[in-house]
């Protein structure tokens, strides 16, 4: 299974006429897709120990920087 990316699916719903282009659209789509990324990152960089860890602890996201989100 492919995982698609907001610009991806942003680019699928233009082709398709659901959705007609607009700029500042495009530029949350593009800030979208960093975060997208950025929390992609962040679950691949858990290791297999980390995971058992965040299980069983009270507070498991604590040695996790968070993932900036849309500021408007």
């Amino acid at each position: 299974m492919t995982l698609l990316t907001p610009t991806k699916l942003y680019q699928q719903f233009l082709a398709t006429g659901d959705y007609q282009f607009d700029e500042v659209q495009s530029k949350a789509i593009a800030r979208l897709n960093i975060i997208h990324h950025q929390l992609l990152n962040k679950t691949s960089q858990l290791s297999l120990k980390n995971k058992i860890v965040q299980l069983f602890t009270k507070n498991p996201h604590t040695n996790l920087e968070p993932v900036q989100g849309l500021c408007m």
